[in-house]
């Protein structure tokens, strides 16, 4: 991502840099290739069809760029979300072999969960108080989940920055720890 020039960038494997989507103006704007605008992009992931979603608008819309460049915002339903478990802004983001997403969201103790790439729930955790337990669903705790990534496994797998600890996330919500111990 070339964030405040909000463009999307490939760089071949000869190293040459081409703009791939992105008009270089600060809006959001659906559009093919350099027709399309971004605001202030946060993060990037991929899916093994080649599709890109990336955080925008700092991280509060999800937006989707097929391989051809053809770049769409995505509907979130979150409406099944209690209030208190909504997120602020999208940190990092990761996509499974299914069609799901997953995010974390700074200030947020929860994963959250994009099924379809439509509708929002939790994955694991909650948002009151921020703590450290392994568990299913609502009854682990994290304090400040950062980094995600999907495994092959089919697994999530997140830096639980606050807790010291890497945390594994079965596709069902099992929570268990991997490595760290507080400190």
């Amino acid at each position: 991502v070339d964030t405040f020039n909000y463009k999307i960038r490939k760089i071949s494997a000869d190293g040459t840099v081409t703009t791939f989507a992105g008009n270089g103006t600060k809006e959001i704007r659906d559009g093919t290739g350099t027709e399309a605008g971004f605001k202030v992009i946060r993060c990037i992931t991929v899916d093994p069809t080649g599709n890109l979603y990336v955080a925008d608008d700092v991280g509060t819309v999800i937006r989707k760029i097929t391989p051809a460049g053809v770049v769409t915002t995505l509907n979130i339903d979150s409406s099944s979300l209690d209030e208190s478990l909504q997120f602020d802004e999208i940190d990092y983001l990761a996509a499974d072999r299914t069609g799901n997403l997953y995010f974390t969201s700074f200030g947020s103790h929860c994963i959250f969960k994009l099924t379809g790439y439509t509708t929002l729930s939790i994955l694991a955790g909650n948002n009151d108080p921020p703590g450290y337990a392994d568990g299913s669903g609502n009854e682990a705790s994290f304090n400040e989940p950062t980094g995600i990534v999907v495994g092959r496994d089919g697994n999530i797998y997140v830096a639980d920055l606050n807790n010291h600890r890497i945390r594994k996330i079965t596709p069902a919500g099992v929570v268990t720890t991997l490595a760290g111990d507080g400190g």
